[in-house]
């Protein structure tokens, strides 16, 4: 036992203080002796406790205590100080051991917690402790962010990870096949969210049901229903960027971390393994989800590992209408009893005074199986006291196998624009501008049945290697590969026609819209076989990465830190479509007729699928295996970018009005070289080469008022690349949809000015934090729009071969995007959460509330108009009701997101878009022992309705059903 001796005032200081220490690994009695020397303080240390003990290395600037524990890591081993100041190395209490993560590959030379206060962004959290540890973080870091730990996300009740993301202030999520699909930060959409994987940014796509008929969009937005709630042992959410930050990210950068196994203790195992039973109220079948995760240390080398598989069957069911189209109806389609007022607005209206119809009127069903498989393997090294190495492989398959029915006004002599055909209206009543209710006579009906399998196969390697040079110099060399490739390698659709029947259809009330048939829609004798698809799409995004950071510690109150990355992007696809109208065929391929299977308002007859497919493959006309030569006219293209970017920013702790203050002042430099290549028409390899250059200045200060309020401000410039489909040079036609969307690799970046003031409480009975920020954008993308005759668009008639019902005189709409003038968006974000007091302290609340306003140009016909800003909820609201116990932990919960723009919209119609929505979930946790706990959670308790809307008409109505899932935990 050693002690060294100095005043009380001195060890008061002296503990408050930081020191540059530089100690080997070595025999721990005399690596305290070493420390105690450099600090001048008193530490007490039996011997009988450090004997045949190792010290770890302890290297940078640190507070001694700090110091000492990292010193004392893994040895069973702890410092503890008394009111006196004497600092005592005592047996380390199992249950209080703690877990680091490190967002930062650098932390370790400054991982200490009054260094974390003004310069890390490192945390320690606890098992069952975890929402503690996220206000730590959000206290400690410098900039504004949120972190997500393992715990939060094992407790949060979700499907897939993005629905974990809700937890964070300002964030929303879009839904899809009854679960969150993509993330909208701050107001903005998926696409201006960047997304990385141990820091290193990615691109992985998924596709949905319902969005682009079935296909996947060629966009930057994340789809993080890829990955399952608890794949990742940390997710940092930041929205004031440094230097560092890779660009890109406007609305905020997502950080997706697995764990360093290192920091496990030394020659220690454990594991987990978790088994879940699924149902879907509107699917009678149980499906099961599987989780193994364990990890492994030795002495200097160590493994983790995390295994997930999961299958969810779910149902969408409802309305659905494609678009709302001002039409004109000739005279002889109307019959003598409809009212001379509307007689007159739907056959003599002109241009913009025609009235809207509403498209599809159909009554459709979503069935999907889906398969999510995911892997994530870590090993480290530690190679000697400086140096380590880490290499970390992510993989990953998500399937969708899905099943799709639709009964429609979509027959020869169906409900399209400028209806001159057999059809007769007998009734009909019109709201405003648009005909909600009418009654046919002599219209033709459309069956469908599409049967759809796609894969996302995605992998991502790195390897980080850090070297500490010096005690005040260290780096870190990180290289990593992703890929991800989307493939619908079978998407096949059969239409069935019925014609000349009647027909009644009314949107008056939209939640309870219903289309009456004067006819039986479940026999067999009215339908006969209209048409074929066959349809195959291919998307490969691909990341290659090599970036350099260093560290240099200039004093104690100032470090440097300086790093550069070279980035290769490519992103590739095309979609590949072969379609038979057999209606105008001799030979036309035997039936075999159906029921639909799936909930839906009445059954109705389709084409039993693999039976009529084997017949029309026998006919000779249609084959399924499609080539190059079936690829549709402007889908097919490739993005190339390669960027090199370089920062410096210079974080200094100092003292102002005797408080701390902490402040980063960095400028980041990117200059991007981007490539466009497609075939368009009668122009072969069209390519357009740009490159473009930023400077991106960035300032965060965090000044800490006292123990319990905090304030930091935040000021910073960014960009945001457009969209990929947004680039191509060719044009997309899509007849089906009477759309034709035009490229434009001419647009710049987004660039963004944005301004962040942050203040946050914390006590020991909960915590509060509001942000108020402003984003102002330069050349923010938008859209340019016009509705013409297919005619004036100067495309070859052939292309409209596929569907009989157009014409050269059919109307189409023309879109392009362009960059717009200045958009702002301003917002305010409130969080908390609260233990109540007694007699309720089992009780707790805690949710986050965010507010933003802004909107947009755009140019509908000629005709300048302001929406809202796609992507931006006015509200968003989560909140969380939670009662614990010492083994039960009960959460309500509930999700609310105001209506929101998704896109400009089709034909005459400004805007798309979602409206409310609000999700209430349950869940319900039991630890049986230490090692075992059950758990139960229901998710969408009120089956809520959601709302698609064409400016202010409805467009599509779906639910999904309630979901239940039930399991086990068992911990080794």
């Amino acid at each position: 036992m050693f002690s060294w001796k100095v005043t009380q005032a001195q060890s008061n200081t002296r503990h408050s203080n930081h020191y540059l220490f530089s100690i080997e690994r070595q025999p721990l009695n005399t690596a305290l002796v070493e420390f105690a020397k450099n600090t001048e303080l008193t530490v007490v240390a039996p011997s009988l406790l450090t004997a045949n003990k190792i010290s770890n290395p302890l290297y940078g600037y640190l507070a001694p205590i700090n110091a000492l524990n990292k010193m004392l890591l893994n040895t069973g081993l702890r410092a503890e100080i008394d009111s006196n100041g004497i600092i005592s190395v005592v047996v380390e209490k199992p249950a209080k051991a703690d877990k680091v993560y490190r967002e930062d590959i650098l932390a370790d030379s400054r991982a200490d917690s009054t260094v974390k206060n003004n310069i890390d962004e490192v945390v320690t959290r606890r098992q069952h402790q975890s929402y503690p540890a996220q206000q730590a973080f959000k206290k400690n870091n410098y900039t504004i962010a949120n972190l997500l730990t393992r715990d939060v996300l094992d407790e949060y009740p979700s499907l897939n990870l993005v629905e974990s993301l809700t937890l964070v202030p300002g964030a929303a999520i879009s839904r899809d096949s009854g679960e969150g699909r993509q993330l909208f930060l701050r107001g903005l959409p998926a696409h201006f969210v960047n997304t990385q994987i141990n820091g290193l940014d990615i691109l992985f796509t998924s596709d949905s049901a319902i969005d682009q008929r079935g296909g996947a969009a060629r966009s930057r937005g994340f789809d993080f229903n890829l990955f399952p709630p608890n794949m990742f042992d940390a997710i940092v959410v930041s929205k004031s960027p440094d230097a560092k930050t890779s660009e890109g990210g406007v609305a905020g950068n997502v950080n997706l971390l697995t764990s360093n196994p290192l920091e496990y203790d030394i020659n220690s195992a454990s594991g987990d393994v978790s088994i879940v039973l699924k149902n879907n109220t509107l699917d009678s079948r149980l499906t099961p989800s599987f989780t193994m995760s364990g990890n492994r240390r030795w002495n200097t080398f160590a493994l983790s590992a995390n295994l997930q598989y999961s299958d969810i069957n779910s149902v969408e069911h409802g309305v659905h209408n494609w678009r709302w189209s001002k039409s004109n109806f000739a005279k002889h389609t109307l019959e003598n009893a409809i009212n001379i007022g509307v007689y007159d607005r739907l056959v003599h209206a002109k241009d913009d005074n025609r009235v809207f119809i509403p498209e599809g009127n159909s009554i459709s069903a979503w069935g999907n199986a889906r398969q999510r498989l995911s892997a994530v393997a870590d090993a480290a090294w530690q190679l000697n006291p400086e140096s380590s190495l880490l290499v970390k492989g992510l993989f990953g398959k998500l399937t969708n196998t899905r099943r799709h029915f639709q009964l429609a006004t979509a027959g020869t002599n169906g409900l399209r624009p400028n209806v001159d055909g057999s059809q007769r209206l007998r009734e009909a009543q019109i709201k405003q501008d648009s005909l909600v209710y009418a009654a046919f006579s002599n219209i033709d009906l459309r069956t469908e049945h599409q049967r759809q399998r796609s894969y996302t196969n995605y992998y991502q390697i790195s390897s980080e290697f850090t070297w500490r040079v010096s005690p005040r110099f260290s780096s870190a060399m990180t290289l990593g590969r992703s890929q991800s490739i989307f493939e619908v390698p079978e998407n096949e659709k059969i239409f069935l026609e019925a014609t000349d029947k009647p027909l009644t259809i009314d949107w008056r009330k939209p939640e309870d819209a219903t289309f009456s048939y004067g006819f039986s829609v479940d026999a067999p004798n009215n339908w006969r076989l209209m048409r074929s698809d066959v349809r195959e799409d291919k998307i490969a995004n691909i990341h290659n990465i090599i970036k350099l950071d260093t560290a240099y510690h200039i004093n104690e109150q100032v470090r440097l830190e300086i790093g550069s990355q070279l980035k290769h992007f490519t992103s590739s696809g095309w979609e590949r479509r072969s379609s038979v109208n057999w209606l105008q065929e001799t030979k036309v391929p035997e039936v075999l007729f159906t029921l639909t299977d799936l909930p839906l308002q009445q059954p109705y007859v389709v084409a039993q699928h693999s039976a009529t497919f084997a017949s029309i493959e026998a006919s000779g006309i249609q084959h399924r295996d499609l080539s190059d030569l079936d690829v549709r006219l402007g889908t097919d293209y490739h993005l190339d970018e390669n960027t090199q970017s370089s920062y410096a920013q210079l974080i200094s702790s100092y003292h102002l009005l005797d408080r701390p203050v902490t402040s980063q002042i960095g400028l980041k430099y990117f200059k991007t070289k981007q490539t466009a290549r497609g075939d368009f028409f009668e122009q072969a390899n069209s390519e357009v080469t740009r490159e473009y250059d930023y400077w991106l200045p960035s300032l965060n200060v965090k000044f800490a008022i006292d123990d319990a309020w905090g304030l930091r401000a935040a000021l910073s410039k960014s960009v945001a690349r457009a969209n990929i489909n947004e680039l191509k040079p060719t044009a997309d036609v899509n007849v089906a949809d009477a759309f034709i969307q035009l490229g434009n690799p001419a647009l710049r970046p987004v660039e963004l000015t944005s301004a962040d003031i942050y203040l946050n409480y914390v006590s020991s009975h909960g915590s509060f934090e509001v942000t108020m920020f402003n984003k102002s954008f330069r050349h923010f993308i938008t859209e340019r729009s016009f509705t013409t005759e297919y005619l004036n668009t100067g495309l070859p008639d052939a292309l409209l071969n596929p569907d009989i019902r157009l014409t050269p005189q059919s109307e189409f709409t023309v879109s392009s995007p362009i960059n717009g003038e200045t958009t702002t968006i301003n917002g305010l974000e409130i969080a908390g959460t609260w233990s109540l007091p007694a007699p309720f302290n089992a009780f707790a609340v805690y949710g986050n509330a965010s507010f933003n306003r802004g909107s947009t140009p755009i140019v509908k016909n000629g005709e300048r108009l302001n929406i809202q800003v796609p992507g931006l909820s006015k509200r968003v609201i989560n909140a969380t009701l939670e009662y614990a116990s010492d083994a039960w932990r009960l959460q309500i919960l509930a999700s609310y997101r105001s209506s929101y723009v998704r896109q400009i919209g089709q034909t005459q119609n400004t805007s798309e878009g979602f409206d409310d929505m609000l999700f209430w979930d349950f869940s319900a946790d039991y630890d049986v022992s230490p090692v075992l706990s059950l758990n139960f959670t229901a998710k969408n308790l009120t089956d809520e309705t959601l709302k698609q809307f064409q400016d202010t008409r409805p467009l599509i109505y779906l639910r999904s059903g309630r979901q239940f899932l039930a399991g086990f935990k068992l911990h080794f």
